[in-house]
């Protein structure tokens, strides 16, 4: 008999509708429940959300403060990169076919010290060809694939690798996995971890005191 259900509707491929959410909540549990729908797109709305949430529970002034902090070590990061040399990062979310990141995942790269290749900000991950990518010219890649952990897309990459034109690109030489299910593709205070990740990534000398565990990424070229 919950009197809060909190769900969200940014994603409609792993996540129940808000119509069917709603309509299972009238049938089940009547109408006194409040339902909370999120549906962030960039990284400001996730932070919004953690507000939204903090409300709901009834925990506002917690919240506010979770909000501060997340957005204070942003900036701390973001200060710390300052001017140094930003490789060109094509995010992978998906690897057949390829999908480069959306929604919050390009203003990440950036806070990390990256340049995000073919995102999109505050838009859907959206399909393209590994042609597109290889004319891109990336430094780098960024592999998150939806869902997966590191162990399931070890064993994906080869495949992929064994393509002509990503054989060819120079940046096959510069991947590194994170687990994007624990990470980069969930809209919460994670993302903040997730920044900070890709730094390690991008720029390890700058910020290797960062306490980022050791198994949240792995270097392809050390696997």
């Amino acid at each position: 008999s919950p009197d809060l259900i909190v769900t969200q509707d940014t994603c409609r491929v792993c996540a129940v509708s808000l119509d069917q959410v709603q309509a299972a909540t009238r049938d089940l549990l009547g109408a006194n429940v409040e339902i909370v729908s999120l549906r962030p797109t960039a990284l400001a709305d996730v932070l919004d959300d953690v507000e939204r949430v903090g409300a709901a529970t009834g925990v506002a002034d917690a919240a506010t403060g979770l909000r501060s902090r997340l957005r204070h070590r942003l900036d701390a990061l973001r200060d710390r990169i300052g001017d140094r040399k930003r490789p060109r990062v094509l995010a992978l979310e998906w690897l057949s076919p390829p999908m480069v990141a959306g929604h919050w995942t390009p203003e990440l790269i950036r806070l990390a010290g990256g340049e995000p290749v073919l995102g999109h900000d505050a838009s859907p991950t959206s399909a393209t060809t590994w042609q597109a990518i290889a004319a891109a010219e990336p430094d780098m890649f960024l592999v998150i694939p939806c869902g997966f952990p590191i162990a399931q897309t070890l064993r994906e990459l080869p495949s992929i690798l064994d393509i002509p034109e990503v054989a060819a690109m120079d940046a096959v030489r510069r991947i590194t996995l994170v687990d994007g299910n624990a990470y980069f593709n969930r809209p919460g205070p994670r993302l903040v971890d997730s920044a900070e990740i890709a730094a390690v990534a991008f720029h390890p000398d700058l910020v290797a005191d960062l306490p980022v565990p050791p198994q949240a990424l792995l270097r392809y070229s050390d696997a």
